[in-house]
């Protein structure tokens, strides 16, 4: 049968997205060298909590939910699209990814750290629970989404630096800037890690993959 316009692009974007991950795996492996000078390479971009939202009287509850639920990504301050990211979020009784930039989830042991009552989990964050097999047992895995409104924060920015440098073969980052390129112009990041996400296209052992590395990090997150 023949492929239809929409699924061969799919398909070039997870391949495109495979080979991405796979140089940045090669340049994440390549021996440091440190640098004499530490290096300015950008601004970390993360949540604050509004001065006016800050003032009220749910401020502090505000504060402690973006202190440990904050989202840090590294971009360039001026350049909107430098901030490549996707963040978890739920859809109903589902869990998924959205493009771009929110607060993330936190599971039961963050929200333990962090101090966080049942009380004022029930009233901040909707709950998740996924009930994961492991052999002849299984868990429960719970998953705390904050329902804090965009309106109640806004970004705020942090000087980065580098103390060391890789230098990777200039092959490598030429064929990693064209496939960039190519996710861009065909906005491939939202194509693969939107809400809508086609679930058509993952085969079979790719959806078996996902759901034993989903396994693996719940039973981690619950010890």
């Amino acid at each position: 049968m023949q492929k239809t316009k929409k699924e061969a692009l799919i398909k070039k974007l997870r391949a495109a997205e495979k080979r991405i991950h796979e140089l940045n795996h090669e340049i994440r492996n390549i021996k440091p060298t440190p640098l004499k000078k530490r290096m300015f390479v950008g601004h970390w971009r993360h949540f604050t909590v509004r001065a006016d939202v800050l003032r009220s009287s749910i401020g502090e509850d505000v504060a402690k939910i973006v202190s440990a639920c904050d989202h840090w990504v590294l971009g360039k301050k001026k350049e909107e699209k430098s901030y490549r990211t996707s963040t978890e979020a739920l859809f109903g009784e589902k869990t998924g990814t959205i493009a771009g930039q929110a607060l993330k989830p936190i599971n039961q042991k963050k929200a333990e750290a962090a101090g966080f009552s049942p009380e004022f989990l029930r009233k901040w964050f909707d709950k998740h629970t996924a009930v994961i097999g492991a052999g002849t047992k299984t868990y429960e895995r719970h998953r705390y989404f904050p329902k804090i409104r965009p309106h109640m924060v806004e970004f705020t920015y942090k000087p980065a630096y580098i103390t060391e440098i890789t230098n990777p073969n200039p092959d490598t980052e030429s064929e990693l800037a064209h496939l960039y390129k190519f996710m861009d112009a065909h906005d491939g990041w939202k194509k693969l890690l939107g809400q809508h996400r086609d679930e058509w296209d993952l085969s079979l052992g790719k959806k078996r993959a996902l759901e034993k590395l989903r396994k693996q990090e719940a039973l981690e997150e619950i010890g």
